[in-house]
C-alpha cells in the first residue's frame, strides 16, 4: 500500500510538471515590433547676433543689421593711409543641446581690394550651446586713393559652424 501511494504521488507530480511544460509551450507569445523611426535633420542654429562696436566714428558709414544671419556687411570710407578700422560682431549658438565648431570667418566681399586690406579673427573655435563668440574684422587702407570711388569699400564677412563631433 505504501508503494502504491508513492507511485500515485510520483505520477501526480510528473503529470503536473508535464501539464505546466505543455501549457508554457502552447501559450508562448511572440512580440514583434514593426515601424520606422526617423530623425529629422535641421540647420545648425549659429548666427551673427549683432554689431558689438566700430572703433573709428565717421569711418564706418553703413552697417547691415546682422541678426540671425551668417553674413555681416559694412562700408568704410574717409580713411587716411595706413589707418585701420576695427569692427566686432557677436556670434551666438542658439542651439540648446548642440555645441558648434566655428570655422575661421571669411571675407566674401571687399569691393575695393586694391586699396583696402581686410583681416578677420574669432576669439573662440568651439561654441557651446547658448554661448557667444566675437568676430573681429580689421580694414586697413593700404594705398592712397586717387579717385572718390577708390576711397571707400564695402566688406562682407561670412561665418560658418558645424556640430562638434
Amino acid at each position: 500500500m505504501k508503494n502504491r501511494k508513492k507511485m500515485i504521488t510520483t505520477a501526480l507530480i510528473v503529470l503536473v510538471l508535464l501539464l505546466g511544460v505543455g501549457y508554457a509551450t502552447v501559450s508562448s507569445v511572440s512580440l514583434n515590433i514593426n515601424g520606422t523611426a526617423n530623425a529629422e535633420s535641421k540647420e545648425l542654429q549659429v548666427f551673427y547676433d549683432g554689431v558689438n562696436s566700430g572703433t573709428v566714428s565717421g569711418k564706418v558709414t553703413t552697417i547691415s543689421s546682422p541678426v540671425k544671419t551668417r553674413e555681416a556687411t559694412f562700408t568704410v570710407e574717409n580713411m587716411t593711409l595706413s589707418e585701420t578700422v576695427t569692427m566686432t560682431f557677436e556670434v551666438k549658438n542658439y542651439e540648446t543641446d548642440v555645441n558648434a565648431t566655428l570655422a575661421a570667418p571669411s571675407v566674401t566681399q571687399n569691393t575695393n581690394g586694391d586699396y583696402f586690406q581686410v583681416t578677420t579673427s574669432c576669439d573662440k573655435t568651439t561654441l557651446n550651446a547658448g554661448d557667444t563668440a566675437t568676430i573681429t574684422v580689421n580694414v586697413k587702407l593700404i594705398k592712397t586713393p586717387v579717385t572718390d570711388e577708390a576711397g571707400s569699400t564695402t566688406v562682407t564677412v561670412a561665418m560658418s559652424a558645424s556640430p562638434v563631433a
